[in-house]
């Protein structure tokens, strides 16, 4: 498929030519400090004893050298390395940004973070006013969200046993086994 089959060249283009801007820029702004690094982590010792105690040191050295064309020295290679990194950095965070949109994996989600995207949050109960026991103060409580049955009264409505992973199915399906029921209380038990 053509390039602009796939994508606008004009996407493409201001992309490449930000990218050019961007990574120029950096370039520019990063070759001093870039330059003295090199120098520091050229003397290691090696054949002697370091010559550079520090950044100042090695600043020096490089100034002293050349004086401050010195510090420029490799801005091209570096300013095309830097280009092409921002280019193709910028161009792969978009397709997987777009990538993870048409998806929906990663986006950001309800409790902060990344994760896939929850369905919009559950309006909480609503709180209710309550006497306590002297009768005088008013308390607020919110309605509990799930009922809770005692175990006497689940078996009392009647409704059909499966399987679970708890502790009370655990125990209903031994005691059935120690009377010799033929009712099995587990779904695939």
């Amino acid at each position: 498929a053509p390039l602009t089959a796939l994508t606008p060249l004009s996407d493409i283009a201001a992309s490449l030519a930000s990218s050019l801007v961007a990574g120029q820029g950096a370039a520019l702004l990063t070759q001093p400090f870039d330059q003295v690094k090199t120098v520091m982590q050229a003397d290691r010792g090696v054949s002697g004893p370091m010559k550079h105690k520090g950044f100042v040191s090695a600043a020096k050295s490089v100034y002293d050298r050349g004086g401050m064309q010195a510090f420029w020295t490799g801005i091209v290679p570096r300013s095309g390395r830097c280009m092409a990194a921002v280019f193709i950095l910028g161009e792969t965070q978009y397709r997987l940004s777009q990538f993870c949109e048409h998806y929906k994996i990663l986006m950001p989600s309800d409790e902060g973070g990344l994760g896939r995207r929850q369905t919009p949050p559950r309006t909480p109960p609503p709180i209710l006013p309550t006497v306590d026991q002297s009768g005088e103060a008013v308390q607020l409580r919110r309605e509990p969200t799930v009922k809770k049955y005692k175990t006497d009264e689940l078996k009392n409505l009647g409704l059909p046993r499966h399987g679970t992973s708890d502790m009370s199915s655990r125990v209903d399906r031994m005691n059935d086994a120690k009377k010799g029921s033929t009712e099995v209380s587990g779904v695939g038990h």
